[in-house]
């Protein structure tokens, strides 16, 4: 496991996913982002719905 890539990633994501993300994004649409600080990678679409919901709706908020 010390050794390198193995079952278990980093919460965070790898870095090379971030980076291929990034630049396909860039080749598709013309748009650059940082693979570090402005991708995000989650393990469903449902908790990545969850997680933005809840940053962005809050009680009595309209």
């Amino acid at each position: 496991m010390r050794a390198g890539p193995n079952q278990y990633s980093p919460m965070s994501g790898v870095l090379a996913l971030h980076e291929a993300i990034a630049l396909k994004t860039h080749h598709l649409y013309g748009a650059q982002y940082d693979p570090g600080t402005e991708v995000t990678v989650v393990a469903s679409a449902s908790e990545g719905l969850y997680a933005t919901i809840s940053a962005l709706v809050h009680p009595g908020g309209r």
